[in-house]
């Protein structure tokens, strides 16, 4: 386990009011107001003033949220709908059939073991297409809408179940990446921010006529992702002040180290703790649960 420093700068307490900022300096700047509340910013300017003005010996440590605080969206659902999208998966049907829920009662008023047993058919179908390189001609097939959108249904519903809820979730998404290496998932976060950089801030929505008796079901994601700019400025302010900066999240930890470096955020790798699970030789991801 990584260890991290005893005493905490607490300067993430309140989120900007909009995304438009400059560089931010050491001492205050009108330049860095963005879109902080007034006294937000006042209150950190001194904080940081201080420490400027009299170092200690204890080095003080930043802790940030990195989804929806550093950035604007979610990395994590970012890669999940990309994954959607382009049906961009490694696992094996076991693999999925074995982190999905047990099939029992209902989610959402529709029963779970319809639910659970229409995915993996519709992925065993998939999947041999996918293990042999026929992307293009999975898509094509009607089980790839299907499964698409009742994944993306079952995962939003699921969040909101009492019995599974983010506990659940949360590590199911980051399961749904076994088979690829944490170096690829570094890279995969890195394309998926820069698409979803170029997208409008909307959303997209699935829906699909499900096999009896789950019925027609229908979905949205969310599109566009991008750093709050204040908080880019804030990090960079940190480092110049020798002051360590820490990311934490929900997503897959190898996500956010890779889009927080192509989004240009000075922390170190080893600095970022997400969602992780067990790795097979290689650094390959298993669905697993990790052992430390």
């Amino acid at each position: 386990m990584r260890p991290a420093r005893s005493s905490i700068l607490s300067v993430t307490e309140a989120m900007p009011t909009s995304s438009s900022s400059s560089a931010a300096q050491p001492a205050a700047n009108a330049d860095d107001a963005g879109g902080w509340f007034p006294e937000n910013l006042a209150r950190i300017n001194e904080r940081l003033t201080q420490r400027a003005a009299h170092p200690s010996t204890t080095r003080p440590v930043a802790v940030f949220d990195f989804d929806n605080t550093c950035i604007f969206r979610d990395v994590g659902q970012a890669v999940f709908c990309h994954q959607l999208q382009h049906l961009h998966y490694r696992l094996v049907p076991e693999q999925l059939a074995a982190i999905l829920p047990r099939p029992e009662g209902q989610l959402a008023g529709r029963p779970l073991a319809a639910i659970v047993a229409t995915l993996v058919e519709a992925y065993r179908t998939l999947f041999p297409l996918l293990l042999a390189g026929r992307t293009a001609k999975a898509l094509s097939l009607p089980q790839a809408r299907l499964f698409a959108t009742l994944l993306l249904w079952f995962v939003i519903q699921a969040r909101k179940d009492e019995r599974l809820g983010p506990p659940y979730v949360l590590p199911f998404m980051a399961k749904l990446l076994a088979g690829f290496t944490t170096a690829e998932l570094r890279f995969l976060a890195m394309d998926v921010v820069q698409v979803a950089g170029a997208e409008p801030l909307d959303e997209a929505t699935l829906a699909v006529e499900a096999p009896a008796p789950i019925g027609r079901i229908e979905a949205s994601y969310p599109r566009g992702l991008h750093p709050y700019p204040e908080m880019l400025a804030l990090m960079r302010r940190l480092a110049e002040l020798d002051i360590e900066r820490y990311v934490i999240s929900a997503s897959a930890e190898w996500l956010v180290e890779g889009a927080a470096s192509w989004l240009g955020f000075p922390v170190d790798a080893e600095r970022v703790f997400g969602i992780r699970v067990d790795l097979d030789a290689g650094e390959v991801l298993t669905i697993s649960d990790p052992l430390d």
